[in-house]
């Protein structure tokens, strides 16, 4: 946001900490990082999902969206699952070496 601001104001000179506190203090918007990523399968979903929610004709496209969306938490779930006991008999053990990959995010296309 503040460099749209610069560019649409260059006649303006405010550094990047007045901007802050001006939206800070003034606006009560705080500024920081999203603590999590957001998983792009659970993006599109909810994209897919508002966009044709209200939509009648589209009610089997929404049940089959919505069982697919199902299918992938329950794959997400056993992965974190996996990853968490792996993490932790590491941990118990202490010379194992434990890896894992998140495969989830090498989708095929169709």
């Amino acid at each position: 946001m503040f460099n749209m601001f610069w560019q649409q104001n260059p006649e303006k000179k405010v550094s990047y900490e007045t901007y802050r506190t001006i939206f800070v203090t003034k606006f009560n918007i705080s500024f920081g990082y999203p603590r999590t990523d957001t998983c792009s399968s659970c993006d599109e979903h909810k994209a897919k999902k508002m966009s044709i929610e209200n939509d009648p004709s589209q009610k089997a496209f929404l049940s089959r969206l919505e069982t697919e969306y199902k299918r992938h938490l329950r794959k997400a779930e056993t992965f974190y699952k996996r990853k968490r006991a792996a993490r932790l008999n590491s941990q118990k053990r202490g010379n194992s070496n434990e890896f894992s990959k998140n495969f989830a995010s090498a989708q095929y296309q169709k």
